[in-house]
């Protein structure tokens, strides 16, 4: 029946959701807390809103609010909220009225921009600064390659990296063309398929504030698996709803569409614990890390670091002198730093 489908997709959106192995970076590293944070605010802010219009409580809307904010105060990929409300209602509730709601989450953001009032100038400085010089066909470049790589990794998230130096090159005008129009056909004319059209809509929306550091050098790399952890819930929603409507379709039993999205779970499972077994330590991260990413120095001096700290002083000298080394990139402050270490 439906609404046992309904259970089962729900039931595993949330068991694949706790297993992702792309989610590891989040929850095994202390600083990827916000990305949890953020999350969790959005789901209730989200949850909160929903409530509203189906009952009509004034008191959820204010709740939802306020969660908003705090989901905005974790992180800033809290912004792109307004825009699932908005979302929500052209495509589920089909309510161009209802929409207008989103712009009334106006209001907490306008008191989160009054909050990081004094952050503006200096982001507006390093804004300028990294944009300098960017054509029009690099910075499309950036975009289309940075969202394939996330869309590949949503659904196959291995090999997994804990420092992803530069941005892999997946461009052609026609194939960012051809990608474009597929997301907008998708989201927008699949007739009896709305909610997949809505989830595909959220991956992208919730996606787009990780790509500022694509473009802007706030952090040390361009990407990485953290920035999936609000968006990858798409993705946890899309593979069980796919399972149960093949299954459906080909008139295999309820045991079977268990089996097999019980199999997809345990195989996240153990991907994901073995992916926290390198977290446990620095010196296993940093181990992994830089066997996956040798040509950048900062991973060959937090892996000597590490070393260094183990009392392995001949094995830290040498990768202290891998960051010096002119074969790797590096910047000025990296190389400061390892200079200091050696």
């Amino acid at each position: 029946s439906n609404i046992e489908n309904k259970h089962i997709i729900a039931f595993f959106t949330a068991a694949l959701f706790a297993v992702h192995p792309i989610h590891t970076e989040s929850v095994a590293w202390i600083a990827g807390r916000t990305d949890i944070l953020a999350t969790l605010f959005f789901l209730l802010a989200f949850m909160a809103y929903i409530l509203f219009r189906q009952e009509r409580r004034p008191v959820a809307l204010v709740l939802s609010f306020v969660f908003f904010l705090f989901s905005m105060g974790s992180k800033f990929i809290g912004i792109s909220f307004p825009v699932v409300v908005i979302l929500y209602e052209l495509i589920l509730n089909r309510d161009k009225k209802g929409a207008l709601l989103g712009l009334v989450y106006g209001i907490p953001f306008f008191f989160y921009l009054a909050f990081r009032a004094g952050s503006f100038h200096l982001a507006e400085r390093v804004v300028r600064l990294s944009l300098k010089g960017m054509t029009v066909e690099h910075f499309i470049q950036l975009f289309f390659s940075s969202v394939w790589f996330y869309l590949v990794k949503a659904f196959w998230p291995f090999p997994q990296n804990a420092f992803i130096g530069e941005v892999p090159r997946f461009y052609h005008p026609v194939a960012g063309v051809m990608l474009l129009v597929v997301i907008v056909w998708a989201v927008v004319k699949m007739e009896g398929r709305r909610l997949v059209g809505f989830w595909l809509a959220f991956f992208f929306v919730t996606l787009l504030p990780s790509l500022v550091p694509v473009y802007i050098k706030v952090v040390s790399t361009r990407l990485a698996e953290r920035y999936l952890y609000l968006p990858s819930i798409a993705v946890c929603f899309l593979v069980p709803y796919a399972v149960v409507s093949l299954t459906r379709r080909q008139g295999m039993l309820y045991k079977g569409t268990v089996v097999l999205l019980t199999l997809i779970i345990l195989t996240g499972g153990i991907a994901a614990a073995k992916r926290a077994v390198i977290w446990r330590s620095r010196l296993t991260l940093w181990e992994d890390t830089v066997k996956k990413s040798p040509k950048f120095g900062k991973v060959h001096d937090n892996y000597g670091a590490a070393l260094m700290d183990a009392g392995r002083l001949q094995e830290a000298e040498r990768e202290f002198r891998m960051a010096l080394s002119p074969k790797t990139v590096n910047t000025i402050t990296g190389r400061s730093n390892a200079c200091v270490n050696l």
